[in-house]
């Protein structure tokens, strides 16, 4: 199996070449919402993208009908699994910086434990081009390691992670057949944070919008 990288495009000590080679590669790019300096690209993975949603239908089963009574409840949030293969090996190859496949499973992980007492875990925005950008939250993360070094550490890991979306707006089947997974709103803040990560790098020092449980 080829070595695929999780980690960031902001490339310290890296060639130009190496910095092409990663542009072209990367497909996926993840960060925390209103913290956008604290991100990663996906590089040549996830291999797949799943998007679910189900539909909440009341049934009411008429005496003698041969039938039910169908009454719509609600829709579900939809839910995207995705797994990430990290490399140590792909990652020293192309400069990324994260040698340490343990750092990126970090970055992984954060998402599952709150800022502090009383506060949630912190949302983040995924970015499918072309296909899905959505503010997400995280509702499970398994991580297995493969192929250890002499002291142990993992050489590789696999990330599996399951994102629902989070909104606080109705969404109609109008906005859905324009914009299908693409929130336009979402769309809109992930192109100014992609703007200030292309131009200041990656940072995770201040929260700018640190949000209560609720």
């Amino acid at each position: 199996m080829a070595d695929y990288n999780f980690g960031p495009s902001h490339l310290t000590g890296a060639s130009i070449l190496n910095q092409t080679v990663v542009r072209a590669l990367k497909q996926v790019t993840l960060y925390e919402l209103g913290r956008p300096k604290n991100y990663h690209d996906a590089l040549l993975n996830p291999q797949s993208l799943s998007i679910s949603v189900s539909v909440g239908i009341g049934k009411q089963y008429p005496i003698g009908a041969s039938h039910s009574a169908k009454q719509y409840s609600h829709t579900e949030d939809p839910v995207v699994p995705l797994e990430f293969y990290v490399s140590a090996q792909f990652a020293k190859r192309f400069g990324s910086g994260i040698a340490d496949v343990e750092k990126s499973v970090r970055w992984f992980t954060q998402f599952a434990y709150p800022r502090g007492s009383g506060l949630a875990p912190p949302k983040l925005v995924l970015i499918w081009p072309n296909v899905l950008t959505m503010a997400m939250v995280l509702e499970s993360v398994t991580v297995v390691y493969e192929r250890f070094q002499a002291d142990l550490a993992g050489r590789a890991a696999r990330i599996s992670v399951q994102y629902s979306e989070i909104r606080n707006t109705l969404k109609t089947s109008t906005e859905q057949k324009v914009s299908g997974w693409i929130s336009q709103v979402d769309q809109q803040t992930a192109n100014s944070n992609i703007d200030q990560i292309t131009a200041n790098g990656p940072s995770d020092d201040t929260p700018i919008n640190p949000y209560k449980a609720t």
